[in-house]
């Protein structure tokens, strides 16, 4: 017995030696959460610089903000800054709807401000588009019946009002989607010395794309140090490769994503970016073919195909719809002659409709009433010389009141502006005269000559030109010189150099003298050292082509920003300082301004100089001859007289 106690207990200690001797197990530390990057794009970055604004208790804005694809997205949020306030007392409210639900009713209670923030659900991340619609809407109470014209209510969402995504940049690998959730402010990187004429092609197209004129763009060299939580800049950057093909990739640059060119010819990738085939930029990597516009000219040009966003309302006393467009989404050489819009509007039980007035670039083109409730097309004239470089249409949709007193509530009934709207295309544009028209007729492609560049000269002065003159879908052709002849076309071109380009023969140079310039009543606005410090642009023709000679300034390059761009619009003599814009006039019809040189004398500069002592003796003489003509017709007639 004992030595069986015995024989157990040994068999037990051999059973446990293994675990006696095990040493404890160590606990592997979890790994840290993946940082994500915050992009926040708010509404100016959406192409609302001054906010939304609504009024007379009601209103409608659809909005739609770029979203990151599923496997990058992490978290978003909207976050509304509001201002409001009112004359009378009533009772508003503005909804927010995400994607056709309604996520967010807010009190606007009198006169104040506010900022919400609406966490928004998963199911309403899908898509590559976020659609957000704000109404605002309001009433009187039941006790007090007033034109909802006299409450002087007011609200507005203030542009810094954003779409704020915390992303995981390991999702990001498409160019397509990087490139549509890019900054408003972007960082061009060339780096070298010598800038090749494919890479000054390339910087010129992505000026054009990426708002160069409102200091959208910047030049660097290597990139500049910041944070990699906040993607609050865009990344470009050439590397010429040992590829000859066009190549377009993500790639991160200090912890963001950015787009990275290669090849020969890298604009094809960004014309690939901003044609119609952009979607085949879905794939990680591209090599980007030549994409050749389409030939053929329409006669017509729709709303659709000009962008425009919802203009529908529902109408209860007067609403606005309005959208603007470029020039340059005209095609070359054609301008247009009449606007048809097809209206749609619900009339009232009572039958009542509503009246259409129209106006663009705030000039009164017509009003026509639509008494029915079927869609009616509106024929408007548009005049010559009405449009420029920026467009803006609005139509003022109204409705008489109905009712009264205060026995029914106003009620709104939806009218919309049918997309199948349309410019009609009768009108040639004829030689360009204006920088507008320039920026059209490059529709097809810009020839670029760059004396002397460098890259202080590139990006203080070129890339802001060229951000104001180019369309974001032409080509760009560098040239050592500019051909001319029958080979070369009839394009347009950009010239930059210190000096007047050959065979030009511009109003204002500084290479032949002392130079004035002088206002109408002759004061002096800009002479000497004081002109040679600005930049000067103006349209020159060299061998049958019209185009624009940059000669950059001596004093500092201009600081752009959104409110204040290099807004190259009407004229065809523009001067620039650090501000943008000092002087644009047109010298072919206006005389605003004389170019004088005063140490040059020849035949024009005697008549300006001397115009009133002209004037003077030729009506001096003229009266002479007058006198000797009615002297002698006097003898004439007294001798007939004397001889009968």
């Amino acid at each position: 017995m004992p030595a069986r106690i015995l024989a157990k207990a040994l068999l037990c200690l051999l059973l446990a030696a293994p675990a006696l001797h095990a040493q404890p197990e160590e606990r592997q530390p979890a790994a840290p959460a993946k940082q994500l990057i915050e992009r926040r794009i708010s509404l100016s970055e959406i192409g609302f610089d001054r906010g939304l604004e609504f009024d007379r208790l009601s209103g409608r804005r659809v909005l739609y903000f770029p979203l990151a694809p599923a496997e990058a997205m992490g978290r978003a949020s909207l976050h509304l800054a509001l201002r409001y306030g009112e004359t009378l007392r009533t009772a508003r409210a503005l909804t927010v709807r995400i994607g056709d639900r309604t996520e967010r009713a807010v009190d606007l209670d009198g006169t104040g401000s506010e900022e919400i923030a609406i966490e928004l659900p998963a199911e309403a991340l899908t898509g590559p588009f976020l659609k957000v619609e704000l109404i605002y809407s309001g009433a009187n109470s039941e006790q007090v019946c007033i034109d909802e014209r006299a409450s002087g209510d007011f609200l507005r969402v203030l542009p810094r009002s954003a779409l704020v995504m915390g992303l995981d940049s390991d999702g990001l690998t498409s160019p397509l989607t990087v490139e549509r959730l890019l900054p408003g402010r972007v960082s061009l990187l060339l780096p070298g010395e010598e800038l090749a004429p494919p890479a000054l092609a390339f910087a010129l197209r992505a000026a054009a794309r990426y708002d160069a004129e409102a200091g959208g763009l910047a030049l660097h060299d290597t990139l500049p140090r910041r944070s990699a939580a906040l993607w609050d800049r865009g990344v470009l950057a050439y590397e010429r490769g040992s590829d000859e093909a066009p190549d377009l990739r993500v790639k991160p640059y200090r912890g963001l994503p950015g787009l990275r060119f290669s090849g020969d010819n890298p604009q094809a990738a960004l014309s690939l970016l901003a044609s119609p085939y952009r979607d085949l930029a879905r794939a990680t990597q591209l090599d980007a073919p030549r994409l050749a516009p389409p030939a053929e000219t329409p006669d017509t040009l729709t709303f659709a195909a000009l962008g425009a966003p919802d203009l529908s309302a529902r109408v209860t006393g007067a609403a606005t719809l309005e959208f603007s467009f470029p020039i340059d989404a005209f095609p070359v050489g054609r301008a247009p002659g009449g606007l048809d819009l097809l209206v749609g509007a619900t009339p009232s039980p009572a039958g009542g409709g509503v009246s259409v007035t129209v106006y663009l670039n705030d000039t009164f083109l017509g009003a026509r009433p639509l008494p029915t409730g079927d869609p009616t097309w509106m024929r408007f004239d548009v005049p010559e010389g009405l449009l420029g470089r920026s467009n803006a249409l609005r139509v003022l949709v109204q409705r008489p009141t109905e009712g009264g007193d205060c026995r029914f509530a106003p009620q709104g009934y939806p009218v919309t502006i049918l997309p199948q709207s349309r410019f009609t295309l009768d009108r040639e544009t004829g030689e360009p005269e204006d920088f507008f028209a320039l920026r059209q007729a490059a529709g097809q492609g810009l020839s670029v000559v760059l004396d002397g560049i460098d890259r202080a000269t590139l990006e203080g002065w070129v890339l802001p030109v060229a951000g104001a003159l180019l369309p974001e879908d032409a080509p760009v052709v560098v040239e050592d010189a500019l051909s001319t002849g029958d080979a070369a076309g009839d394009g347009p071109f950009l010239y930059l150099s210190r000096n007047a380009p050959p065979e030009s023969d511009p109003l204002l140079r500084l290479d032949q003298g002392r130079v004035e310039i002088r206002d109408r009543s002759g004061r002096t606005l800009f002479d000497g050292a004081g002109l040679a410090r600005l930049g000067a642009a103006q349209i020159v023709e060299i061998g049958g082509r019209r185009g624009v000679w940059l000669r950059p300034g001596d004093g500092p390059a201009p600081r752009l920003t959104r409110a204040t761009p290099l807004a190259l619009d009407r004229g065809d003599l523009a001067l620039i300082d650090e501000a943008g814009v000092a002087v644009a006039v047109s010298t072919l019809r206006t005389d605003l301004v004389e170019v004088r040189y005063p140490d040059r004398t020849d035949l024009w500069q005697i008549l300006a100089r001397y115009r009133l002592w002209i004037v003077a003796a030729g009506w001096v003489l003229l009266t002479l001859v007058v006198l000797r003509a009615l002297q002698g017709f006097y003898r004439r007639s007294r001798g007939r007289g004397e001889g009968s």
